[in-house]
């Protein structure tokens, strides 16, 4: 995992569950509001930006003034720490986890649809990213819990946006429909 583990609602988690959650949410708004074709579009560009961050974070930490001083070192060993093995398993399990959530939201465009795909999203996250960074690995393997309360957080922190992604949904609805009117003969 990403860092180190910090509790989130008194569950083991690590600090990127709340970010990865609002993600889901973006993303989702962006396919209630925008179409599927907006929303990869804006999965590709987050991936990118993640990509970019984490390359100025290891040059950051080459830096004389970073590398000479403790506290800013060990604050960016803590981002750049993790392998490219748990990066790139990271930026695979992401991408994968939005563009499935988004074909399940596209196909289910109600507030249930949502839901689904953000559950699925977060379990596709899980299943991809454990094994791609940890088989094999001599980095211990996160405990049951720790996995299982990362997608339980993230989850939930979901569900806390289903009255948005409603909301955008049935503004999209509304918005979409015929005027009648005594005009329109």
């Amino acid at each position: 995992m990403a860092g180190k583990l910090i509790p989130i609602f008194g569950l083991p988690s690590n600090a990127g569950n709340p970010v990865y959650a609002a993600v889901t949410v973006v993303v989702a708004v962006a396919v209630a509001k925008h179409g599927a074709d907006a929303a990869k579009r804006l999965v590709w560009r987050t991936l990118a930006m993640l990509v970019v961050g984490h390359v100025i974070f290891l040059f950051a930490n080459v830096i004389p003034v970073a590398a000479g001083n403790e506290v800013p070192s060990a604050a960016l060993k803590t981002v750049t720490g993790p392998g490219l093995r748990i990066v790139v398993a990271s930026f695979l399990a992401f991408a994968l986890s939005q563009f499935i959530a988004i074909a399940v939201f596209t196909e289910g465009r109600s507030a249930l649809g949502y839901v689904v795909a953000a559950f699925l999203a977060q379990i596709v996250d899980s299943v991809v990213f454990f094994p791609a960074a940890f088989y094999k690995s001599s980095i211990a393997i996160p405990n049951v819990t720790a996995i299982l309360s990362g997608i339980g957080i993230k989850t939930a922190l979901c569900l806390t946006a289903v009255p948005v992604v409603w909301a955008c949904l049935r503004r999209d609805a509304t918005s979409e429909r015929p005027e009648t009117g005594p005009e329109q003969g």
